[in-house]
C-alpha cells in the first residue's frame, strides 16, 4: 500500500525555482509491512526512480539510507550507483529539517539566487 506525500514537500513548492516532491519506494527487499526509510535498499530505490521519466531531476535522499559511518546502503551499493542505474542525479543529505535547508541554500548559493 502506498502512503500519502508528506505535506511538507507543498510547503517547498513555495519556493521560488524549487519544485519538491516526496517520492514513495516500496520495500521489496524487506516487504511491504516495513516502511522504515533506513531499511530501503538502493535496488528497490532505482527500480522507483525508474518510473520518473527524464533524469532532470536532483533526488534528495536522507543519509539514515546508509550503514553507520559508511557511504553504502544494506545491499552494498552507492548513492553514485543509484544514479548511474536510475539515470537521475541522487544527493544524500542529513535526514533532518536543518539539513534539508542547507541543501537549498546551498543550491541557492551556487545558482546566485540568494
Amino acid at each position: 500500500m502506498q502512503r500519502p506525500s508528506a505535506p511538507s514537500s507543498a510547503s517547498l513548492n513555495g519556493i521560488e525555482n524549487l519544485t519538491a516532491a516526496t517520492l514513495t519506494v516500496n520495500n521489496r527487499f524487506f516487504g511491504p509491512t516495513v516502511t522504515v526509510t533506513g531499511l530501503l535498499t538502493a535496488a528497490d530505490i532505482v527500480d522507483r526512480l525508474k518510473t520518473e521519466g527524464d533524469g532532470e531531476r536532483t533526488y534528495l535522499l536522507p543519509d539514515v539510507l546508509l550503514k553507520h559511518g559508511e557511504t553504502i546502503l544494506l545491499d552494498d551499493r552507492t548513492a553514485a550507483e543509484i544514479a548511474s542505474d536510475s539515470g537521475h542525479a541522487i544527493a544524500i543529505v542529513p535526514a533532518d529539517a536543518a539539513g534539508l535547508v542547507d541543501y537549498i541554500c546551498g543550491l541557492a548559493k551556487e545558482r546566485k539566487m540568494v
